[in-house]
């Protein structure tokens, strides 16, 4: 709720504005324009994603006048990191925050010596969540599913305490428990009802994907 008050743009929001159209068509900028484009159009020649992030940030920075600040959410999920160091210590105008679970900062800045420093001041440690608000996310999340589905208590509380505190599991228990329900539902007129033998089955199956997080 408070960068939903301060953020003005979104990136793609960012990359429409005058400001910076009128300073991308700068002649000098010609090669940018076309990695974009061939990146737009997935062709063979286009960047990889950090090259092209990395001249358009800088180009967003000199036609704007502010920092970009740049969210990454579940972070930890991404399997390749290489190269991300690199962006970090190449884009001081860019501020990333780092949204994951689970994963060492030292091992994610292994490129550059001095990134851990700069990420260790500004990081936040969240205390884990409790039973009661985990369970919370998922009431959350039947009431914006309109009530087509429910969690039985027992299926609510043992992903709670399957969780240990962390939301992004809590969803991701629950998102896999709720396709299992969905498939034995499949063709009828009720609310799909999420049991907890669902849960259990979803703890079995997924828990290798678990582990790897």
């Amino acid at each position: 709720s408070v960068l939903r008050h301060r953020v003005e743009f979104h990136l793609g929001h960012v990359l429409t504005q005058p400001a910076f159209l009128r300073r991308m068509a700068a002649p000098e900028y010609e090669d940018v324009r076309r990695e974009y484009e061939a990146f737009q159009l997935r062709e063979s020649s286009a960047p990889d994603a950090l090259t092209l992030f990395r001249n358009l940030g800088g180009i967003a920075y000199e036609a704007l006048g502010c920092e970009l600040v740049v969210i990454l959410d579940e972070f930890n999920v991404i399997r390749d990191k290489a190269g991300f160091a690199t962006l970090i210590k190449e884009l001081p105008q860019v501020k990333f925050v780092l949204v994951g679970t689970a994963f060492d900062v030292r091992l994610l800045v292994q490129e550059h010596a001095s990134v851990p420093r700069q990420l260790a001041e500004g990081q936040i440690r969240l205390r884990p969540m409790s039973r009661e608000e985990l369970a919370a996310v998922i009431t959350n999340e039947e009431a914006r599913g309109k009530n087509r589905f429910a969690f039985t208590p027992q299926a609510k509380h043992h992903i709670a305490d399957a969780a240990r505190g962390v939301p992004f599991f809590v969803h991701f228990l629950g998102r896999y428990a709720l396709e299992l329900a969905v498939r034995e539902h499949a063709g009828g007129t009720a609310a799909v009802k999420v049991e907890l033998r669902h849960v259990e089955q979803t703890l079995q199956e997924r828990l290798v994907d678990l582990v790897d997080l």
